[in-house]
């Protein structure tokens, strides 16, 4: 079986986890960036131009669709929001394999994109936030699954040291993600703290919380090591999120971090609150729980640790269904999907360098996705 993956081609991107899983799954994969040849920086001003012209838009699209004809897969995941309806056709016309549109960000990015993707002839829409799975099922009539994001254990792995050790050269407050003004307006209230921004540096933001930016994006084992070695890791989800999460609710977990988060409907079903996860409701709550777990290390450390059990149970026991579904349904999927499938697809054993060269061993572990994919490939093949 061949997938290919159409999107953001960087490493710990959505599509990079996509792909890594796959390729662990013992299925081929590979991704095709339409902006691969251009500067990172320079890939969002290019959809902006884009966006004035429909004629260049077309032009810039077809040679893009045009390089796919040479290429061949069994199944195609699309995360390009911003492409032209007419060409999501044009991918099924040559290709004659199932189409997934993944849509891994809130709401707004519809609109940015002109709803592109909406109008897109695709086989499934995969979205994280609830409200859209609603909106997309009843109201759309679109084929959809909500389906929160993840973190990939053998990247987001906290580092071999007590966590006590750790926090010593750490900040009191870490978080990492662009810094809107929403953001920036939540965080102008903890500044009397040891604060460390990350993400892309906004250069046309204007707020005193932008000198506490460290213009470095975070990725893999030193995006890990950071939220480690934190007190306190907020996670300000977007309020375009509506009810759902996002992947960094995830990422801090498995990197066992303590995660003071901003509330969300779907949260508990991930983690229990006070338990596994802080969660707060107003500016005056978030201040006054930073406060309070500054001063209480000891706590703060048990609830990290219950955090990351908990993201590592909750992979076990979907990995222990997946391996009763796969002993019932073996050969059929062997026949659908074109190719073996060993047990529980597992993993040998190896040794992983991330992009700051630190070096870690990943034993063998469940991986995130594969549930997920079995069930991709039974609603699709």
């Amino acid at each position: 079986m061949k997938v290919l993956i159409l999107g953001f081609d960087r490493f710990d991107s959505l599509e990079w986890n996509l792909c890594d899983t796959f390729n662990r799954m013992g299925i081929e994969c590979r991704i095709i960036d339409p902006y691969k040849n251009f500067p990172f920086n320079f890939r969002f001003k290019l959809q902006a131009i884009l966006r004035f012209s429909k004629k260049m838009e077309d032009l810039f699209w077809n040679r893009f669709i045009n390089n796919l004809r040479v290429l061949k897969a069994d199944l195609i995941i699309s995360t390009l929001q911003n492409l032209p309806p007419e060409f999501s056709e044009n991918i099924r016309d040559f290709e004659n394999s199932p189409v997934i549109m993944w849509n891994p960000d809130p709401v707004y990015a519809l609109f940015a994109s002109r709803e592109y993707s909406l109008y897109g002839n695709y086989d499934l829409y995969i979205v994280e936030v609830p409200f859209m799975e609603n909106y997309f099922k009843n109201i759309l009539h679109k084929p959809v699954i909500c389906v929160p994001e993840g973190f990939n254990p053998f990247i987001h792995s906290p580092p071999s040291i007590p966590k006590a050790e750790a926090e010593k050269n750490g900040p009191d407050i870490v978080i990492a993600g662009t810094l809107y003004y929403e953001r920036a307006l939540i965080l102008e209230h903890l500044t009397d703290y040891n604060l460390e921004i990350y993400g892309i540096y906004p250069g046309w933001l204007r707020s005193p919380v932008i000198k506490y930016h460290k213009r470095k994006y975070l990725t893999g084992l030193e995006k890990a090591k950071k939220f480690f070695s934190s007190k306190i890791c907020l996670n300000t989800i977007h309020y375009a999120n509506i009810d759902g999460t996002n992947c960094r609710l995830f990422e801090i977990a498995g990197a066992g971090g303590f995660q003071i988060a901003e509330f969300r409907e779907s949260i508990p079903e991930y983690f229990t609150p006070d338990k596994e996860i802080i969660l707060y409701k107003s500016i005056d709550d978030l201040k006054e729980k930073v406060d309070f777990y500054i001063r209480h290390p000891a706590l703060r450390w048990k609830i990290a640790e219950a955090g990351r059990k908990r993201a590592l149970k909750e992979r076990k026991i979907a990995e222990k269904q997946l391996k009763s579904d796969l002993q019932k349904e073996r050969i059929k999927l062997e026949e659908s999907l074109k190719v073996p499938i060993l047990g529980v697809i597992p993993f040998h054993q190896e040794v992983l360098a991330s992009m700051s060269g630190e070096v870690f061993v990943a034993t063998r572990r469940e991986h995130p996705f594969s549930k997920l994919m079995v069930e991709i490939a039974q609603r699709l093949l």
